[in-house]
């Protein structure tokens, strides 16, 4: 089962990595033009202005990869010291400029599921996944990576590791003192429903539009950065795939250009990967559940494209394993099975309207969109990938994997 399980695998992959890009891009537009909705009261999103934003985030995007491909090691260096310097200085701003704040037991005990109309459980699983596990998906991102990292067979899962731990401690050291001055939640969310709730938050603590500004601004920042190595991650995805000749016209995808002495990119990958993100941007013109569905779909994809080598793993009782540089032994059997467990879970509950006031607008389309994927990756396999796809070349030499 090992050809059809790959193709499968791999579009899902393309499929989550692509809307996992389109998302970042998309909601960083919505969160810019959100800012200056402070100005105003009666703002109300545009949907041809948020598109205007996204491609201009695409763009730039796609040029850093194209043009300073040599220095993307740097910029996501920076990045790390920028997300940590951000959470920091929001954190100062917030404590020195608030006057009133809860104290620890509402940080840590108070919830409102008032408005979900689902059972507190159902809402706490359903709040507590549906918007983390985008977070979570984005730690997989590393391993797309593996083939530009020296020692990778160590490196990644370091990698994997140390992301989690300080995304941890950092993401814990920004929400606690947000949660302090957290105001109630009419304010939040009906007062103006078209302004991102963190700009509220922000400005009705710190009561400063330049100290929300400046925090916001910082904020846009990281945006730029999630987008610029998201892109990255997509491009070298559908390099990947193609190379196993899993996409039409593979030879197109798999060109290398030098980009000076000593870098390569795949540039029609990259530029493939911009092209379709564009498109898929501009469903949110035509239909906002639609383009919703793509969003959920995207961590649905994520999940089960690194559920099925697990699954595949479990079922083989780890023989493709072990001699690893990084060995688990006999514990690998338990996270394999709290993964797969984890990942069913997530995708139940990502089919799940966030409140059971449901209309058309508000249903979550999410599983159907990720059906509609997944028939269409099935056609292609029974009518094209099963007499093109070769899948991953274990063994083959240098040369043919085009030198990257």
């Amino acid at each position: 089962y090992s050809l059809i399980t790959s193709w499968f695998d791999g579009w899902y992959l393309i499929i989550g990595n692509l809307l996992m890009f389109v998302s970042y891009s998309f909601g960083g537009a919505q969160f810019i033009l959100s800012m200056f909705g402070l100005l105003q009261s009666s703002y109300k999103k545009d949907s041809l202005f948020i598109m205007l934003v996204f491609v201009g985030i695409v763009v730039i995007s796609a040029i850093v990869n194209l043009k300073f491909q040599h220095y993307i090691d740097k910029i996501n260096e920076f990045c790390i010291y920028w997300t940590f310097y951000t959470v920091l200085f929001a954190d100062i701003l917030i404590l020195l400029f608030s006057s009133e704040f809860h104290n620890f037991k509402y940080i840590f005990t108070h919830f409102d599921a008032s408005r979900s109309g689902w059972p507190d459980v159902i809402a706490f699983l359903i709040g507590g996944i549906q918007f983390s596990s985008m977070t979570f998906n984005g730690y997989g991102a590393i391993v797309s990576l593996s083939e530009e990292v020296k020692s990778p067979e160590k490196a990644i899962p370091k990698g994997l590791i140390y992301s989690i731990l300080a995304s941890t401690i950092t993401g814990l050291i920004y929400i606690i003192p947000l949660l302090s001055v957290l105001p109630e939640l009419s304010k939040l969310l009906d007062d103006n429903p078209d302004i991102f709730p963190i700009d509220i938050v922000l400005q009705l603590s710190t009561r400063s539009f330049l100290v929300t500004f400046m925090i916001s601004l910082m904020i846009v920042g990281a945006v730029f950065f999630a987008s610029i190595g998201s892109l990255t991650t997509v491009s070298r995805t559908i390099f990947s795939f193609s190379r196993d000749h899993g996409l039409p016209y593979n030879s197109l995808w798999q060109q290398l250009d030098t980009t000076n002495e000593k870098e390569t990119v795949p540039k029609n990958a990259l530029l493939l990967a911009v092209v379709t993100s564009v498109i898929l941007g501009s469903f949110s013109l035509i239909s906002t559940s639609a383009f919703n569905a793509f969003l959920g779909c995207s961590v649905m994809a994520m999940n089960i494209a690194i559920g099925i080598p697990i699954l595949c793993l479990i079922i083989n009782k780890r023989k493709k394993v072990r001699g690893a540089t990084f060995k688990l032994r006999k514990f690998g059997y338990v996270v394999n099975i709290c993964s797969c467990f984890i990942i069913i879970l997530t995708c139940i509950i990502l089919c799940f309207p966030p409140s059971l006031d449901i209309n058309i607008q508000s249903m979550n389309y999410s599983v159907a969109a990720f059906a509609i994927f997944s028939i269409a990756i099935g056609f292609g396999y029974t009518f094209w990938g099963r007499y093109n796809f070769v899948g991953p070349l274990l063994d083959a030499t240098e040369d043919s994997h085009s030198g990257l």
